[in-house]
């Protein structure tokens, strides 16, 4: 498992990753919040188990990172490739996938059902996982020394 972007090129050289990141994390939010309503309206029993999957893949990746060895080798980026590659990566990236849809299984679509208010909390969400993934890019870019001594 590789280390953030932030860590390994310096926070500024990693913001069009970032930025590709942050695009694709509200689409996916966006996603996650038709999906849901969607299910909700379908299929209402299937919001426990799927709770219950969310929690222990949560779990079991949180287990996986206490245990992973990283690498902090410097590489050079593509600025064009970079924006397309984290908007993309977020498509695949399934811990947002449960977070969003924790979120609104959880917290919002018992509580809500207007599709405008729905968007706003999808971009809401997205807005607060962007927010820490620029937080753990400066603060990964700063401590790179300390991590990669340390790990």
């Amino acid at each position: 498992m590789s280390m953030s972007w932030g860590m390994r090129v310096g926070f500024f050289k990693a913001l069009p990753f970032n930025l590709g990141v942050i695009t694709g994390f509200f689409a996916v939010m966006l996603l996650c919040c038709i999906g849901c309503a969607a299910l909700n309206s379908l299929i209402p029993e299937i919001m426990g188990p799927m709770k219950i999957l969310g929690t222990l893949y949560l779990v079991w990746l949180a287990w996986k990172i206490l245990k992973a060895v990283y690498s902090l080798k410097p590489f050079e980026i593509d600025k064009k490739k970079a924006f397309i590659s984290g908007f993309c990566l977020q498509f695949v990236n399934v811990k947002i996938m449960v977070y969003g849809i924790v979120s609104m299984q959880t917290f919002i679509l018992p509580h809500f059902t207007d599709p405008w208010i729905l968007v706003g909390f999808s971009f809401f969400l997205a807005a607060m996982g962007s927010g820490c993934n620029l937080i753990w890019s400066a603060f990964g870019s700063a401590f790179a020394h300390l991590f990669s001594k340390y790990t």
